[in-house]
């Protein structure tokens, strides 16, 4: 197939959405992440993406599950190849791949409610000051560094993804959501009157869930994080 053919086939109008990698042919028509021959507002169908590919935020393992059609001739005159030119978007992505903000950011809220649920169980077991004010300073910062993981995992879902409603980055920002209300929700109970988490009543119970539900929002933050980091399970 050679690169005017493969610019026909540009999912518009009913045509069949094929794109190049490599050399090889795919057809990316059933794809919903490729509905009217374009994805996520940035690519089009009926061109060779091979250059592009170092600015995706997934490697070439998508292109798996798609058929292969067919093989793309070399050009004679590569000047007149059609390949897309980078965006300012799509640098801004090779930029994020390379220091990944989000994923370094996000691994001290996790660790930290962690740590604040297991000083919270051994506060309830044995009622001290110092697990107290452990649970609590863990929990503190956790929320607080949460803050900047959420504001991160938005930014990567618009660099990344371009907001695309995607399960795993949906699911995220849900779990992100509930984890920064329950800190929320714990840290102003707790600065409010700190000798309410040692007397049984409707504070007692806010402020301790609080602390320990945020663990498994963390575990669904981790799970889908993993899913978008081993990009196959991602269904596109």
């Amino acid at each position: 197939m050679t690169h005017e053919e493969l610019s026909r086939y540009d999912g518009k109008e009913g045509r069949a959405a094929y794109v190049a990698y490599k050399g090889v042919v795919y057809d990316v028509s059933q794809s919903p992440m490729w509905e009217g021959g374009e994805h996520q507002g940035e690519h089009k169908a009926g061109v060779d993406l091979t250059r592009m590919m170092r600015y995706a935020p997934h490697g070439d393992e998508v292109f798996e599950r798609f058929a292969v059609v067919g093989t793309l001739e070399e050009s004679a005159s590569p000047q007149r190849v059609p390949q897309e030119t980078p965006t300012d978007k799509q640098k801004l992505q090779a930029w994020y791949q390379k220091y990944h903000p989000h994923p370094m950011i996000s691994h001290f809220p996790i660790v930290l409610h962690f740590y604040a649920a297991g000083m919270d169980g051994i506060f309830l077991y044995s009622p001290d000051e110092f697990f107290e004010k452990s649970t609590f300073y863990a929990f503190f910062l956790a929320t607080i560094f949460g803050v900047f993981a959420m504001v991160s995992d938005i930014f990567s879902w618009w660099v990344n993804y371009n907001c695309s409603r995607i399960k795993p980055l949906l699911i995220k920002l849900y779990a992100a959501t509930f984890s920064l209300a329950a800190g929320v929700a714990g840290i102003w109970i707790y600065l409010a009157d700190a000798t309410l988490v040692y007397e049984m009543s409707a504070a007692f119970v806010v402020y301790h869930l609080s602390v320990f539900l945020t663990v498994p929002a963390m575990v669904v933050l981790g799970y889908y994080g993993g899913q978008l980091t081993w990009s196959k399970k991602i269904k596109n």
